[in-house]
């Protein structure tokens, strides 16, 4: 039973205790949303100092960047 004890113990992430569960509940706190909101806003800062676009451009760039994504993923990011 020891043997059995000590290979879980250097085999299971769960093992770890207190230190698994505080990784997986930090993972969980970002949602989809803040994730593609995340990425959506680097993109777009991205475009506007490599190609020095004023925010009336970013901002029509935006609007057909989002037209053209399916309807769920606009929903999702027009959400908040």
């Amino acid at each position: 039973m020891l043997l059995a004890v000590s290979k879980r113990d250097n085999e299971d992430d769960r093992t770890l205790g207190e230190l698994f569960y505080l990784m997986v509940s930090e993972v969980a706190d970002i949602t989809y949303h803040e994730s593609m909101m995340i990425i959506v806003e680097a993109m777009l800062a991205t475009v506007q100092e490599e190609f020095h676009i004023t925010d009336e451009q970013i901002e029509c760039f935006y609007n057909e960047f989002m037209s053209k994504l399916p309807e769920s993923m606009q929903r999702l990011l027009q959400a908040n």
